[in-house]
């Protein structure tokens, strides 16, 4: 069962704090990746590119900023 995380308005913070390991995440360029780590910072997120515009870093792990990520969901 998949799930759409609200990561936008007033608790949107808590909820991008609290996102999951293998959960997608979709960031403002258009890239799309799988959270493989969560430092529960509300500030980054570390995951794994399955698609990128630069298509050099698809498998790439990079950590992504918070304002970074438009929106995030579950399998």
């Amino acid at each position: 069962m998949s799930e759409t995380y609200n990561i936008k308005g007033q608790d949107g913070i808590q909820v991008f704090t609290d996102l999951p390991e293998g959960a997608q995440v979709t960031l403002t360029n258009g890239a799309v990746g799988t959270i493989i780590g969560n430092p529960r910072d509300g500030a980054f997120l570390e995951v794994t590119y399955s698609e990128h515009p630069d298509s050099s870093l698809v498998g790439a792990d990079e950590f992504v900023f918070f304002n970074q990520v438009e929106s995030a969901a579950s399998k």
